[in-house]
C-alpha cells in the first residue's frame, strides 16, 4: 500500500537501500583521488572581489566665492550642520579655525581619520603623531568642538572629504567665517 492512498509506506528492497550507499561511496572515493588537500596544492589563491573604491571629490578652487557657494548647495544639509556647530560653540569653532589655518596639511588626516576610525577617540589619532602639539592643544582646551567636528566629518562624508582637500579651506565653507589673515 502507498502512503497517499493512507496505508503505510511499503519497505525498500536491499537492493534499493545497497544502491544510493554504492554510489556515495564511489563517489567520495572518486573525489579523494582526483584532488589534494587546499594546504598541499601548489596554486596561487586568487581574490576575485576588488578593493573598495576611494571616495572622490571634485576639486574646487575654495578661494573662489563661487565654488564655495555650489559646495553649500552641493551639500545644502551638511552646511547647514558645519555651520550649526560653528554657532553652537564659536570659541572651539574660532580655535579650530586658527589650527587649520597653521597647519593647512592636517586637517585632511584628521578628517580621513574621522572617517576611516568612526568609533576610535581621539587619542588614537595622537598614536605615531608626537608633532602635533597645536592640534592636541586644541583638543585639550575646546574638545567638545573638536568632537562635534569629528562627528560631522564621519556624519559628512563626501562634503567633508571636499572640504580637507583645500589647505585653510574650513573658514571659507563656514558661512559668515573668514580665515583670520
Amino acid at each position: 500500500m502507498t502512503p497517499e492512498l493512507g496505508g503505510a509506506p511499503s519497505a525498500p528492497s536491499d537492493g534499493m537501500r545497497a544502491f544510493p550507499l554504492a554510489l556515495l561511496v564511489s563517489l567520495t572515493v572518486a573525489a579523494c583521488k582526483s584532488t589534494s588537500p587546499p594546504a598541499l596544492r601548489d596554486e596561487p589563491v586568487v581574490l576575485t572581489s576588488a578593493p573598495p573604491r576611494p571616495v572622490v571629490a571634485p576639486v574646487i578652487d575654495a578661494s573662489d566665492e563661487r565654488d564655495v557657494q555650489q559646495w553649500r548647495a552641493r551639500y545644502p544639509d551638511a552646511a547647514r550642520e558645519l555651520d550649526a556647530w560653528r554657532s553652537g560653540d564659536e570659541d572651539g569653532a574660532a580655535a579650530l579655525l586658527e589650527w587649520d589655518e597653521q597647519h593647512p596639511d592636517q586637517l585632511h588626516v584628521v578628517v580621513l581619520w574621522a572617517m576611516t576610525y568612526p568609533y576610535d577617540d581621539l587619542g588614537s589619532l595622537f598614536l605615531g603623531r608626537a608633532t602635533w602639539d597645536a592640534f592636541a592643544a586644541v583638543v585639550a582646551s575646546h574638545p567638545v568642538a573638536v568632537r562635534g567636528f569629528l562627528g560631522w566629518c564621519r556624519r559628512s562624508v563626501p562634503a567633508a572629504v571636499e572640504l580637507a582637500r583645500h589647505p585653510a579651506a574650513l573658514g571659507l565653507f563656514l558661512q559668515g567665517a573668514a580665515p583670520r589673515r
